[in-house]
């Protein structure tokens, strides 16, 4: 995920629904690091 990404899109649904608009959603989708079982 791209921190600097997602600090502008908060940013910008924050200003947006300071505003009046109403609410925002936002989805992110995560990934995670391979199994665990991996590192021993």
């Amino acid at each position: 995920m791209d921190f600097l990404a997602v600090y502008e899109v908060t940013k910008a649904a924050r200003e947006y629904a300071a505003a009046g608009n109403g609410p925002v959603m936002i989805e992110t989708l995560t990934y995670g690091w391979p199994a665990y079982e991996c590192w021993g």
